[in-house]
């Protein structure tokens, strides 16, 4: 996928998803999308904006499957997620979260989400199949 620095005028570049085990000498954190361009350099998601082929966009769809993780931060996933327990930073304690296999066309598994929009919604609770349209005004 093609991609720039963010808040660059830089050309493009394609870069691909890696899961790397770290990122600048430290541990990498969990939900956050980390990928890699053709000299290895590997770059967090939130630094880099994805190109479309030179179109201004006015809206958006997202479709997809809204969960609640253990620390109450929900998210959309591209298709049903499914719920994994898994260590806390080797303290002995687990969290639950959600996991997908598929991806948005940008590349992204997840967008991050207000828990707000979605108050009934626990870590407990089956995903919500959801679409939100985003236009411009």
């Amino acid at each position: 996928m093609k991609v720039k620095l963010r808040g660059t005028s830089g050309a493009p570049f394609e870069v691909t998803e890696v899961h790397p085990e770290t990122y600048n000498g430290e541990p990498t954190i969990p939900f956050v999308q980390y990928f890699c361009d053709e000299e290895g350099t590997i770059y967090k998601d939130e630094l880099l904006e994805f190109v479309t082929d030179g179109q201004p966009q006015t809206s958006a769809t997202i479709e997809g499957w809204v969960a609640v993780d253990d620390f109450d931060n929900a998210y959309i996933y591209h298709s049903k997620p499914t719920q994994r327990c898994k260590e806390f930073c080797d303290t002995g304690d687990y969290v639950t979260d959600w996991v997908c296999d598929t991806k948005y066309p940008n590349g992204k598994r997840c967008y991050v989400i207000d828990k707000d929009l979605f108050p009934d919604l626990t870590p407990e609770s089956e995903p919500l199949k959801v679409r939100i349209l985003i236009t411009s005004v």
